[in-house]
């Protein structure tokens, strides 16, 4: 390549007031990122009143061996918009979106750096962030069953095996996130309606509509002061709004392919698509209890290494031509399957309902107890088998005195 040097990554550091932590951040960058490859700290500051202009001055005229560039804009135009005017100016293949109240961790950056390098289905790599007391804040970011992103380990120790595994994700935060720079300006970089909260997961959203991998990289570790910046939670509410108005459709509950450690994930030679039909009127009902045996089945197929989604009754209508097995959990309303599904019927409650009409339109029927189980195989030539009901101990908490008669 021509010319003196190649700027490997740029770190674009987006900011507004809080100076200690800048500081703090700055200093973590110069002690624990490689000299080499060649690196730039590109910083936005966003109108700070605190004395940060000041510093970023001393800071570059200190460190002049530090390729070091610092924007000064009249007034805060937002995380998005300050990550994207970033992104324009850097001069690195890869961009490196780091908030200001974080410090980083030794290796943090090759870690990042390697991903994006070595795999090429990448788009979006992100970090493990702890909370200063060393326990988790990041590792991935799941989607619950009020269709909520959240951060799915929160709390857990930094240490826990379910953290420790490289693994892919639907979205990671952007308080540490790295991508390449052109296919990120190609996609159109962050969306700018957004202030202050939901840029990353739109983000991510997109590359993961575009085909592109989204990845948790453990080894990439970044102590991260949640939440510093002023204003930080002020638009939450306009921002959700906008990514139920832009995403509402692919929003599904995805948390339980993640609640056991990467390394236990089978792989078979053939995943199947799996879509657990409930009766459960809409999302909006957290607490039934068909849901919860979904989400425990659903835990165990993804824990198989097969693909899994929970569709509630109004979601039935869905063409499923992307499903290869259909299992429906009985309940007080009728499923009718689709001809090219196989369609399972798990018979978990009111058994007086199921008809020899309704048996006979599935390939397979299961029965959650051993003594109903002969009398459904007594009404149709569709197989039929016992499969217990499984309670999964994170929702489910018999008493061990107490002796249930499950059938």
């Amino acid at each position: 390549m021509d010319g003196e040097f190649y700027m490997v990554f740029s770190i674009v550091i987006p900011l507004y007031n809080n100076l200690p932590y800048t500081e703090k951040c700055l200093q973590s960058i110069l002690l624990h990122t490689p000299k080499e490859p060649l690196f730039e700290i590109v910083v936005i500051n966003n109108g700070s009143t605190d004395g940060t202009g000041e510093y970023l001055n001393a800071f570059a005229a200190r460190h002049s061996r530090t390729i070091f560039r610092a924007v000064s804009n009249p007034e805060n135009l937002g995380f998005a918009r300050a990550c994207n005017q970033g992104a324009r100016l850097a001069g690195g293949a890869i961009l490196v979106f780091l908030n200001n109240d974080t410090l980083v961790h030794s290796g943090w950056s090759s870690a990042l750096i390697d991903e994006l390098s070595s795999q090429p289905e990448t788009g979006v790599v992100g970090a493990r962030l702890l909370y200063p007391d060393g326990t988790i804040q990041h590792s991935g970011v799941a989607i619950g069953g009020n269709r909520i992103p959240y951060h799915i380990h929160r709390g857990l120790d930094k240490g826990h095996p379910v953290v420790s595994n490289r693994r892919r994700f639907r979205i990671v935060t952007g308080a540490c996130m790295a991508v390449h720079r052109g296919e990120f300006l190609r996609l159109g970089g962050f969306d700018e309606g957004y202030v202050n909260g939901h840029e990353d997961v739109d983000l991510c959203l997109r590359y993961d509509a575009a085909g592109r991998h989204v990845i948790y990289r453990p080894d990439c570790v970044v102590t991260h002061f949640e939440e510093s910046s002023e204003g930080r939670l002020a638009c939450c509410q306009a921002n959700t709004h906008r990514t139920f108005f832009k995403w509402g459709r692919i929003l599904r509950q995805d948390d339980f392919n993640f609640q056991f450690p990467e390394t236990e994930r089978q792989q078979p030679d053939t995943p199947l698509a799996f879509s657990l039909k409930i009766c459960a009127p809409d999302r909006r009902c957290c607490d039934w209890g068909d849901l919860f045996f979904a989400q425990g089945l659903a835990k165990a197929l993804c824990k198989r290494g097969h693909g899994c989604r929970i569709d509630y009754m109004n979601e039935w209508g869905s063409r499923d031509t992307d499903i290869d097995i259909v299992v429906h959990i009985a309940g007080l309303s009728r499923y009718y399957p689709k001809p090219y599904n196989y369609n399972i019927l798990w018979i978990v409650s009111h058994p007086s309902r199921i008809t020899p009409q309704e048996l006979a339109s599935y390939d397979l029927v299961l029965v959650a107890s051993s003594k109903f189980a002969p009398k459904v195989k007594a009404m149709t030539h569709t197989p039929v088998h016992t499969f217990l009901q499984a309670s999964d101990v994170e929702h489910f908490y018999p008493f061990p005195e107490k002796e249930k008669d499950l059938d």
